[in-house]
């Protein structure tokens, strides 16, 4: 009887050893390549593109950094690990009138700060299915927060500057990156498995490509949107 609860409790604790090892996992790399802007069929995400595009014939592709960094890719339908927890804290910062980031992406159970580094009074708000909030005025050197437990595209406005707006991406796990100013994303240890990668632009409808993990190493995907 002895020697059997010995066995039992062996493989009792070389199954939990077992449970904590990390899933397989491979890292996901790209470029994302914006299509040109097509007159008034394009909607671009920025007050700032918008003006700058207003009334004229865009024959190329956006060169600035600050498209690309407007592009978000993630893994919508894969599990995150089951001990993740979100970073606690991220930022949403006004300083010039302007939110910095123009995107957040972040993941569900986040909460975020938006901190007023501005000279003048700011009152941040979202009308978002995802999220509604209204933080009401508040002065410069001060700061207030929203955790944001329910996934979607939150879209942020300041009630005192109407020019002023941002989108904060509230995705279900951690499979994600923005691109840098060229384009370029990481994804690091996706979950090994066959799903589909997303890529989100502003107002645009969402695209998607399947793509499969490897268990380990990397693959890598060049898309083009829209």
């Amino acid at each position: 009887m002895k020697s059997q609860k010995i066995v039992l409790l062996t493989l009792f604790l070389a199954l939990l050893q077992f449970e904590s090892l990390p899933l397989s996992a491979g890292d996901v790399t790209g470029k994302v390549t914006l299509n040109k802007p097509v007159d008034e069929e394009s909607v671009i995400i920025s007050r700032a593109l918008i003006r700058r595009y207003a009334g004229k014939h865009v024959s190329h592709e956006p060169s600035g950094g600050e498209d690309y960094e407007q592009v978000v890719v993630f893994f919508e339908d894969a599990a995150p690990p089951p001990d993740y927890r979100p970073e606690s804290v991220a930022k949403l910062d006004q300083v010039g009138q302007t939110f910095i980031p123009h995107v957040l992406p972040i993941v569900v159970g986040t909460k975020v700060q938006f901190p007023n580094n501005d000279t003048v009074y700011h009152n941040v708000f979202s009308f978002s299915e995802a999220k509604t909030f209204d933080l009401g005025r508040y002065p410069t050197g001060k700061s207030r927060s929203v955790t944001f437990s329910k996934p979607g595209v939150v879209k942020v406005y300041c009630d005192i500057h109407p020019h002023m707006s941002a989108f904060i991406l509230v995705l279900k796990n951690p499979y994600f990156a923005r691109c840098d100013k060229n384009g370029n994303f990481v994804i690091k240890d996706v979950p090994a498995g066959r799903f589909k990668l997303n890529v989100w632009y502003g107002r645009l409808p969402d695209e998607n490509v399947e793509i499969i993990v490897p268990e380990s190493g990397q693959v890598e995907k060049n898309l083009t949107f829209p």
